[in-house]
């Protein structure tokens, strides 16, 4: 089962054969100084594997490698990045631009190119027979409409059919490992994904999309309801540091906050109302900021009168618990038992008083 190609965002890259080997890179860039680094994902981080200055536009860089990488090289300082197969075969000659690159090199970078401009020009065909759906349907030609609906889902069908091959005539390569693998996280289902990781061949499994998907699908399973919740030590208002399994409660809540976030504060009042009621029966809340500037943290904290634990990287949603925790927008509430089981997750207001006061009610 693979999920339709239209989720397919972003590059791909392609298999080689595994060995130690030298690659030498060298181009221009849109910026024309400063640092071009290159660097490579894997399930311990990302690693940075080359720097070269930026002069005048142009840049030249070499290296060593064990096997061939998916790898990004960009600008020092400046977010996004060109991303490509890495290898030993030929040098790599590149042209980086906002509105548009050329890449060249390696074994199979003409492949990469080829598949990744068959699914633009799929995805611009489709978007263009929904721009005329949409038309119809305003004014109302529904038979039209119809007509419509079933080209594009033609259209959808043939196409996957097109991007199946490319994936079955590479199956087992890194190639399709990526692909699939990427398409598999970006589904967001956890069933999917352990679906996709178990169709994979016993050869692509330790290639690392591959490993990253199954780190994926760890991350996620364990922040399911009934699963303990990860563990974390971060820094309160006063610098100490706290851990999460260290806070004692028969029932705890992490509120993901921050002081610029309005549904927030006017949350909080009903925070704050919930503590006073259950404080003394065994509720416990640790409140996690996305803030980044300590004096607005310690100014809201005060204006709202949150008289429980907080804590803060004050790296905003670079945070590595808010990262962890899957945490996309806030308030984001999480509710566990005194072993820090998950019980519950976005419960709010009324629902999260109730929730609390039915379970300390049945587990005195």
């Amino acid at each position: 089962m693979r999920k339709r190609f239209l989720t397919v965002i972003g590059w791909v890259c392609l298999s080689l054969s595994v060995h130690a080997g030298n690659f030498r890179i060298s181009g221009t860039a849109e910026i024309e100084a400063g640092e071009m680094v290159l660097c490579v994902e894997r399930v311990g981080g990302q690693d940075t594997i080359a720097r070269a200055p930026l002069v005048e536009g142009r840049f030249e860089m070499e290296g060593t490698i064990a096997q061939p990488e998916v790898a990004v090289i960009g600008v020092n300082g400046y977010s996004g990045g060109f991303v490509f197969l890495l290898d030993d075969e030929k040098p790599y000659e590149m042209d980086l631009r906002k509105d548009g690159f050329r890449i060249e090199g390696g074994k199979l970078q003409s492949v990469y190119a080829d598949y990744m401009e068959m699914v633009g020009e799929m995805n611009g065909e489709i978007q263009a027979l929904k721009q005329e759906k949409a038309g119809a349907e305003e004014a109302r030609h529904f038979r039209t409409v119809s007509e419509l609906d079933a080209k594009i889902k033609k259209l959808q069908a043939e196409s996957q059919k097109k991007l199946d091959a490319v994936l079955d005539k590479y199956s087992g390569t890194l190639f399709s490992t990526y692909v699939m693998s990427q398409l598999a996280m970006t589904s967001g289902n956890v069933a999917y994904m352990q679906q996709v990781y178990d169709g994979l061949p016993k050869e692509a499994r330790e290639m690392e999309p591959a490993k990253l998907l199954l780190k994926r699908i760890a991350d996620l399973t364990s922040l399911q309801i009934g699963q303990v919740a990860p563990d974390f030590v971060l820094p309160d208002t006063a610098g100490n540091e706290v851990r999460l399994s260290d806070i004692q409660g028969k029932i705890k809540l992490i509120d993901f906050w921050a002081s610029w976030c309005g549904p927030c504060r006017m949350e909080n009042p009903n925070m704050v109302s919930l503590y006073r009621d259950f404080k003394d029966k065994g509720l416990a809340i640790v409140s996690v900021s996305l803030d980044t500037k300590k004096a607005a943290w310690l100014r809201a904290i005060a204006e709202d009168g949150l008289p429980w634990t907080h804590v803060s990287s004050l790296k905003g949603a670079a945070c590595e618990v808010v990262k962890r925790y899957e945490v996309v927008e806030v308030p984001f509430i999480w509710v566990l038992d005194g072993n820090n089981r998950i019980l519950a997750k976005q419960l709010r207001g009324k629902e999260l008083r109730a929730f609390v006061e039915n379970y300390l009610n049945n587990n005195q």
